[in-house]
């Protein structure tokens, strides 16, 4: 664990997480643009705006369209479950070798021990649950968007248009939510984040966080 989460390789993974999606979802700007609608409406003539399909999306049968929808669907929306989906599985299984590990160091024989034991296992049990909270949200926000945008593509615009539409506010809502939540649960989970946080409104230097420690920041 500790070759694998350096500060080199850590940010590496920052600044890639801030690329790889511009570059991930630049097409969408190509796909799509403003329409503009004018309609006569109590003898006034009244221009609307909506968004639509643009000309480059339009040529050869849809194309740039329909690669849009595969890219949205497998890698912005369904690749992403599966990556955190085994992630979360991995970091649970460390954590709990981790603990066990600890445990055995411990002499059982002394009561302060025993409580010592406990009180581990219980900080391991209780961070277990949030990781399972935030992969749980991730996967009612994400997959359904992933799914309905995989149909979308194999289906066609006619099931973009009758089904997908429908939803589109509440996943943008969904997806707030799980946003908006996730540091919370962070905030929970990790005591180093937590004083790192608060770090950021204090005038001397923050701590800096070490990946190498991950498996000792979920307490």
């Amino acid at each position: 664990m500790h070759a694998i989460c350096s500060d080199r390789r850590c940010t590496i993974a920052i600044k890639l997480s801030y690329l790889l999606p511009f570059i991930i979802c630049s097409p969408t700007f190509l796909v799509f643009e403003i329409l503009e609608t004018r309609v006569v409406e109590n003898g006034t003539v009244a221009t609307l705006y909506h968004l639509g399909l643009s000309t480059i999306a339009r040529v050869n049968h849809e194309l740039l369209y329909m690669i849009h929808l595969w890219t949205y669907a497998v890698i912005i929306k369904l690749l992403p479950c599966l990556i955190l989906t085994v992630v979360t599985i991995s970091l649970i299984n460390a954590l709990s070798e981790a603990s066990e590990r600890k445990a055995k160091r411990l002499p059982t024989q002394q009561q302060m021990a025993r409580i010592r034991n406990m009180k581990l296992k219980k900080r391991m049990d209780r961070t277990s649950r949030i990781m399972i909270a935030v992969l749980l949200l991730f996967l009612a926000t994400e997959f359904p968007q992933g799914i309905l945008g995989l149909l979308s593509g194999i289906l066609g615009r006619g099931f973009f248009r009758t089904c997908y539409n429908l939803f589109g506010e509440l996943m943008d809502m969904l997806a707030l939510l799980n946003a908006s939540l996730n540091f919370v649960f962070y905030c929970c989970m990790s005591k180093q984040f937590r004083v790192a946080f608060g770090q950021l409104f204090k005038t001397q230097p923050s701590i800096m966080f070490k990946p190498s420690n991950i498996l000792e920041t979920f307490v």
